[in-house]
């Protein structure tokens, strides 16, 4: 069995990510401390069953990871964003992870609080309704960190990185979704499933024909032979963000909600002025979509120049002697690399935008469409996810078509 797992990495890295997997879901259904499960379970007999068959819809609202990697995607998009335009200092990777370890604290401790306080205590004391609340945040600040700790150890040892955490919890967190769906075609609205359907279809071919497109900028590499000169470009894929945009402008969504439980808690004078706020940031208005698609828009931009830095590669092939033809190295390369991914990251985000938000703005007004309207968009960021482990497991295997040079016996 060890040899096994010497010679073939990948199964060890697929063992690695099959644990973690387990673990995250069974937290996922574990409740938190001191919160009344009967009122969110009115119509079972609570008495009567264990706590392992208590529906698990339930129990994810209130779980020790119903935070999940919500923290670390803000910390990690927030520190993104002030970074951007500065100026690069050096800065040891221990002070990086504490920086933005104590950035995750306080969006954690804002979002762990906003979902606290909208959960039952029972007939207890406001002093002691309190009390619970921050026990109860504490531990979810706690499961938003082990969350943070698996997606890094199976970034470390397994497959699909951080991402393979987030695919999971969206896969789960659809199984009440899909039924939704289904039923379209069984009740009046068979045609508008059918269009759907054909819409998310389509959506995924233009996915994957993108993926797999890219746009390639002519090099003149003053280190290789003449005749192979025709063959050098810099490619950068026409879907240049991937799926990443999704995932982080979901989890962006909810982040002002929480923000505005909190106040409403915090100033219950107030409270009905910060309800009517944060109804604005729901999917089911067109104030929410409209605010949901330009945050999906400027993470598609921000996340293409993440991808390709154009300050780096000109410094890059600067250094290297490379250049663009008819592009002088320096400053006009990098306003050149800028203008072309820029470029392509509109028109990326056209794409998205169009793919995601056709279906939503369509079913506003309808509350039988409007809970599968999202699908589109869902599906595209798991294919996104998907594709990119497909590519990380390919090049780990990239390494078993080679042989050694030199055969030692």
């Amino acid at each position: 069995m060890k040899r096994l797992f010497l010679k073939h990495p990948i199964i060890n890295q697929i063992a690695v990510s099959s644990l973690i997997i387990m673990i995250f879901l069974a937290g996922r259904y574990i409740p938190v401390p001191l919160v009344e499960l009967a009122p969110y379970l009115s119509d079972l007999d609570l008495s009567s069953l264990p706590w392992y068959q208590i529906p698990s819809s339930s129990l994810t609202v209130f779980s020790i990871f119903a935070l999940g990697l919500g923290p670390w995607m803000y910390a990690t998009i927030l520190i993104s964003l002030f970074s951007i335009g500065s100026k690069q200092v050096a800065v040891s990777p221990r002070v990086s992870e504490l920086r933005k370890n104590s950035l995750m604290f306080v969006l954690a401790l804002i979002q762990g609080l906003g979902v606290a306080i909208t959960l039952n205590y029972g007939e207890s004391v406001k002093a002691s309704i309190i009390d619970d609340i921050f026990f109860v945040s504490l531990v979810m600040i706690a499961g938003a960190y082990v969350v943070s700790w698996f997606a890094n150890m199976n970034t470390a040892y397994g497959l699909g990185g951080t991402s393979l955490i987030i695919l999971i919890n969206i896969i789960v967190g659809q199984f009440t979704t899909f039924p939704l769906f289904f039923e379209l075609f069984q009740s009046g609205l068979a045609l508008v499933g059918f269009l759907l359907l054909g819409w998310i279809v389509f959506s995924l071919y233009l996915s994957v024909v993108l993926d797999q497109a890219e746009y390639r900028i002519p090099i003149q590499r003053i280190a290789i032979k003449s005749d192979l000169m025709k063959e050098a470009y810099m490619p950068i894929k026409l879907n240049i963000a991937g799926g990443m945009p999704f995932m982080y402008a979901y989890t962006l969504l909810a982040f002002p909600q929480y923000i505005f439980l909190l106040l409403s808690f915090l100033f219950p004078k107030y409270g009905p002025f910060f309800q009517v706020l944060g109804s604005y940031f729901v999917l089911t208005r067109w104030e929410g979509i409209v605010f949901f698609l330009a945050i999906l828009a400027l993470l598609t931009v921000a996340f293409s120049f993440t991808t390709i830095n154009p300050t780096d590669k000109s410094k890059e092939m600067r250094k290297s002697g490379d250049y663009i033809p008819f592009v002088r190295p320096g400053q006009p390369t990098k306003d050149y690399l800028t203008a072309i991914v820029l470029r392509i990251a509109t028109i990326n985000a056209i794409f998205l935008m169009c793919m995601a938000g056709i279906p939503m703005l369509a079913s506003l007004g309808n509350p039988d469409i409007q809970p599968v309207a999202g699908l589109p968009g869902i599906i595209m960021m798991v294919v996104g996810i998907v594709l990119t482990t497909i590519k990380e497991v390919r090049v780990a295997r990239l390494k078993k078509r080679y042989s050694s040079l030199f055969t030692i016996e």
